[in-house]
């Protein structure tokens, strides 16, 4: 985007902070902080703790309401002991978990529900090596939010290994996967397609191609 001329300007500084793996072609920054852990904001929550510049309970809400996003409440297998400790912290720090359970999303909206529905309908399932994965595709004409809870949703209701799930929209698709399991790392499998993640999380977009093509 307009973002990627001012990287090249002399001048201009880049720190990341991040918690997904470089791999190439990614932005480098002169300063470069990441880290494996289920959540950007542990690492800023650490970087206040160490350097005792201690949130408001108001900050330590909005960082609370980060890790809880990005870990799934802390049950995403991506979560670590780290996580947890920095909720903890911010919970001593006087974060209101009633304000950060106004902002999580739950319950499916009935576009999401519909979405589920098709996904499901759509799934076919595949055992490589023991490992049961499933590929489910969807199509919207209009931009669809985060597909990331369908793909929870779908390896809670069906106890999976792994799911893949394809999203047609706006003449894009978006694809997010999921494993729960160490033999299936699904960053080196999004990889294939561009993008990237960890091994139990990761996602990418394909432009100019079809849904069953990519499957």
């Amino acid at each position: 985007g307009p973002l990627s001329e001012l990287v090249k300007e002399r001048g201009i500084k880049v720190h990341i902070y991040d918690h997904h793996p470089f791999r190439e072609g990614d932005i480098r920054g002169e300063v470069e902080k990441i880290e494996s852990v289920g959540a950007t904001a542990t690492i800023f929550t650490e970087i206040l703790k160490n350097r005792k510049l201690h949130p408001t309970p108001m900050e330590a809400t909005i960082l609370v309401l980060g890790i809880y996003e990005e870990t799934g409440c802390l049950l995403y297998p991506s979560t670590t002991e780290r996580d947890l400790l920095a909720v903890a912290y911010l919970l001593k720090r006087g974060a209101n978990l009633n304000i950060a359970a106004s902002f999580l999303k739950m319950d499916l909206s009935r576009e999401e529900l519909d979405i589920l529905n098709a996904l499901i309908q759509s799934s076919q399932e595949l055992v490589i090596q023991g490992v049961r994965i499933k590929i489910a595709k969807a199509s919207r004409e209009q931009y669809f939010g985060d597909a990331a809870p369908l793909a929870h949703r779908m390896m809670e209701m069906e106890d999976l290994d792994a799911v893949v799930v394809l999203l047609g929209m706006e003449g894009k698709i978006l694809l997010v996967a999921r494993s729960k399991v160490p033999e299936l790392d699904v960053a080196r499998v999004m990889a294939e397609f561009g993008g990237g993640g960890h091994p139990t999380a990761a996602s990418a977009t394909v432009k100019e191609a079809s849904l069953e093509v990519v499957e």
